[in-house]
């Protein structure tokens, strides 16, 4: 589902930025070619996202949430709508920063090594005594 979204979305800025070449610059064409597309670009990315959000639930899902709204969505929707509304002299539809989808909780689990390292030379580390053990909890990276 993320894959189709993304593909659509994609798709939508390649006829957006078709339109904006047309367009050359003309306020009324831009309004008429690349604001119809613009919109429809915003709406299958706030989907995208809901659909998206819905699904959250691991680390690597969580990484590309924040990587959609950290680096995609500024420099597919956020930056080329900032021009289009100053080139057309109106504002022009933006993301929705709002979750629209049902309550939820989710917890991304994190699993942890126990390590035990048994000492028997303490040259190894300095100041701590021969035949001594160490336990160290760290969290494994999966």
């Amino acid at each position: 589902m993320y894959t189709t979204g993304i593909l659509q979305v994609a798709c939508l800025y390649g006829e957006y930025e078709r339109a904006l070449i047309a367009a050359k610059g003309d306020p009324a064409t831009l309004r008429a070619t690349a604001l119809p597309v613009r919109a429809a670009m915003v709406r299958q990315w706030d989907e995208l996202m809901a659909r998206l959000l819905e699904t959250v639930g691991t680390r690597g899902a969580l990484g590309t949430l924040q990587n959609m709204e950290a680096i995609t969505r500024p420099a597919l929707l956020d930056a080329p709508g900032q021009a289009l509304a100053l080139a057309i002299g109106e504002p022009v539809p933006q993301p929705s920063t709002a979750y629209k989808g049902r309550s939820r909780i989710f917890q991304v689990n994190l699993q942890f090594a126990v390590i035990c390292i048994y000492m028997l030379d303490p040259h190894i580390m300095p100041g701590m005594a021969a035949h001594q053990t160490i336990v160290c909890v760290v969290p494994m990276l999966s």
